[in-house]
């Protein structure tokens, strides 16, 4: 029951994470520095939870199941998440900066807009393919 629960923890939570990378990142684009600072704080109080909250359960989830030591599966996606994590800090990184209060403002990077949201997509599909599968 336990194992279940956590499953259902760490679904959840990383649909919450890369649905708010995606959402944020694309957002991003488009805000202005005042509205950056809100997104900030948004994004600090909702995405970030849910991240550690995602590396909690599926470290937890691994570790009760026993997988790392039967398969290599597991690897794979903590190799993903970890790519993901940084994928986190760069969206979160800019929305700081943008909202900063120097004069020299960095324009979010159009081409973070851009690849955060597909890095985020095509890691997602494979980490759940991944796991669905188990193929290593």
């Amino acid at each position: 029951m336990v194992y279940s629960l956590l499953k259902v923890f760490h679904i959840t939570s990383m649909a919450l994470w890369l649905g708010g990378m995606f959402t944020f990142s694309i957002i991003g684009a488009t805000a202005d520095s005042e509205n950056a600072a809100a997104l900030r704080v948004l994004f600090g109080k909702t995405v970030t939870p849910a991240m550690l909250a995602t590396w909690a359960a599926g470290l937890s989830l691994a570790t009760i199941g026993g997988w790392f030591s039967i398969a290599a599966w597991p690897f794979v996606k903590i190799t993903g998440a970890f790519l993901l994590s940084g994928v986190h800090g760069m969206v979160a990184g800019r929305l700081t900066k943008l909202a900063g209060d120097d004069d020299e403002k960095p324009a979010f990077s159009s081409l973070l807009s851009v690849t955060a949201p597909v890095i985020t997509v095509l890691a997602m599909v494979s980490l759940v393919f991944v796991a669905t599968t188990k193929p290593l």
